[in-house]
């Protein structure tokens, strides 16, 4: 197949503070959990490769001001003008360094990647989303 599409699912059960998440392909989430980010697993093959694949999913236990951030590759793939990428250590990096509201750590992310970039034309659109969990 010359097609393909990743996919990154969830499911946040907020009374049981669990995340069951499954990814194919996709970038991986992270998680920033006091102070330390993780990329949580991202090792099923994208979508449309091989239709006898088996998915398989992974639960994350989520505590108290853990907060989640999802994106699409054209975060990581901005580049600036010496065709440098903003790419996955600069994205941990502004991840860490933000605080706030979900909204405001997203804004944050997207202006340290905008400001890395210049402006230089994008090449592909950005997604995102950040879910914090409220502290108890």
């Amino acid at each position: 197949p010359t097609e393909f599409v990743t996919l990154l699912y969830g499911v946040l059960d907020v009374p049981n503070k669990r995340l069951t998440y499954c990814n194919a392909g996709h970038p991986p989430a992270m998680l920033l959990r006091d102070g330390v980010v993780t990329e949580l697993d991202a090792n099923n093959m994208v979508l449309g490769i091989d239709c006898n694949e088996r998915y398989t999913q992974s639960i994350l236990h989520v505590k108290p001001n853990d907060t989640i951030l999802l994106y699409t590759d054209g975060l990581a793939d901005a580049m600036n003008f010496e065709k440098q990428t903003f790419g996955r250590l600069r994205i941990i990096e502004a991840f860490k360094q933000s605080t706030g509201s979900a909204d405001t750590i997203a804004q944050n992310i997207l202006w340290t990647a905008r400001k890395f970039v210049g402006m230089t034309a994008r090449n592909d659109d950005v997604t995102m989303m950040v879910a914090r969990m409220n502290a108890e």
